[in-house]
């Protein structure tokens, strides 16, 4: 079952990178991705400064280190991600479970999998998870 997680990349010079040069150090991940196979998934990238907040679904965190050495880009720190909060979670209480690890799970579902995420669907979540059943 693959986790999600971030990694924090210290990337000096990273935030005054051109669109070209930002390309490149995509094109390289990917590059490492498509090599390693499954197991691992770069969901996306924040460039702050000199850093960058990468999201990874993986297998494990050691597959996110292979990743940084194998790629040349470093893995400062890498934490997975337990609970996904979000605005739309404010008038949302119909229990659902948004453990990301858990996504897939009889009886639970993804923090992209609930349906109170979506506000126009709200009240079909809070009543699917009144009924016991997730579609």
């Amino acid at each position: 079952m693959l986790k999600l997680f971030v990694v924090e990349r210290e990337v000096p010079g990273i935030g005054a990178g051109t669109p070209a040069q930002l390309c490149a150090i995509a094109r390289r991940s990917k590059e490492v991705l498509d090599a390693q196979g499954v197991g691992i998934q770069w969901i996306e990238s924040y460039v702050a400064g000199d850093r960058t907040y990468c999201v990874y679904r993986a297998e494990s965190e050691a597959l996110i280190r292979e990743h940084a050495a194998r790629s040349g880009f470093p893995a400062n720190r890498i934490v997975e991600i337990r609970r996904v909060l979000d605005p739309t979670m404010a008038g949302h209480e119909c229990g659902c479970d948004v453990d990301p690890s858990r996504a897939g799970s009889p009886g639970s579902v993804g923090p992209l999998q609930c349906l109170g995420r979506l506000p126009r669907r709200a009240a079909l979540c809070q009543d699917a998870c009144a009924a016991g059943t997730i579609p």
